[in-house]
């Protein structure tokens, strides 16, 4: 919602029974990374012969759990507000 354009990707977990919901985006080379499993596998061989690149992860969570439009909303808005940082691609 809060970032059109911007693959979000999403966690939800409970380590310990804690639950824990998490958003995440990638940033490589001026562009969001759609699939991290995609990019990854296809990056294998470049990385073998050129070495690696550097990518940035932005990740907020929330401990406790986000059960609401509402919590789901404050996280994509701290997300939305480091992506506005980024350099243009």
């Amino acid at each position: 919602d809060g970032l059109p354009g911007v693959p979000v990707h999403r966690l939800k977990t409970e380590p310990s029974g804690a639950p824990l919901t998490a958003f995440y985006v990638i940033w490589w080379n001026g562009t969001f990374v759609d699939s991290p499993y995609s990019f990854q596998a296809r990056q294998m061989a470049t990385s073998l012969l050129r070495g690696r690149t550097p990518a940035t992860l932005i990740f907020v969570q929330r401990a406790g759990g986000v059960t609401s439009r509402t919590g789901d909303r404050a996280l994509t808005d701290a997300l939305a507000d480091v992506v506005r940082r980024l350099p243009a691609g």
